[in-house]
């Protein structure tokens, strides 16, 4: 065989491993920072839902609890002066273009307190509407029944969809805290 035919495949094989082990050693540099970034955003979303709470503390669960299409991924207990004041519950539903990514803080009376979007991947200006404040703050105030009855933003039905089955999903879990703790 031809040297020439040899040296152009082991050194474009010596720039991928040298390429592949640079984006290794950056994953691998930046995950702490990536981790502590999420960690900060998320205790920032949890202190906006449950406005009145001072401290949380996540509460351990098995499994993600599920209703209909919905699915709660973690529960903070709320506390303000050792008191419990509510839970902040972290939910998931499908959208249209993919998970939606839902916080809700709902009191010790069963009153939401707060719907925060935290993640979506839904189409700009469309589906990401269900972000909107003018859309979530609809939610403050109600409980369960009156959740179900806010309207869908039109054209967006299934992202609409998703959050209210994540608040659907957030009163299935608060209802079997309620049984656990009676």
């Amino acid at each position: 065989m031809n040297k020439d035919m040899i040296k152009p495949p082991v050194v474009l094989t010596l720039i991928c491993l040298i390429v592949t082990a640079a984006l290794v050693l950056t994953y691998q540099f930046t995950l702490p920072m990536i981790e502590a970034s999420k960690a900060a955003a998320a205790d920032a979303s949890r202190r906006e839902v449950l406005a009145d709470a001072t401290e949380f503390a996540e509460l351990p669960m098995e499994e993600a609890i599920t209703a209909g299409i919905g699915q709660v991924t973690a529960i903070s207990e709320g506390k303000a002066n050792g008191q419990t004041v509510g839970w902040v519950f972290t939910c998931s539903a499908k959208g249209y273009g993919g998970a939606v990514v839902v916080m809700c803080g709902i009191d010790t009376n069963g009153a939401l307190t707060k719907v925060k979007v935290t993640e979506h991947s839904e189409t700009p200006g469309l589906g990401s509407k269900v972000a909107d404040p003018s859309y979530t703050d609809q939610f403050s105030g109600t409980d369960q029944a009156g959740a179900a009855q806010i309207d869908a933003i039109s054209g967006v039905t299934y992202t609409s969809t998703a959050v209210k089955a994540s608040i659907e999903a957030a009163y299935a879990a608060y209802e079997e805290m309620a049984k656990e703790e009676n």
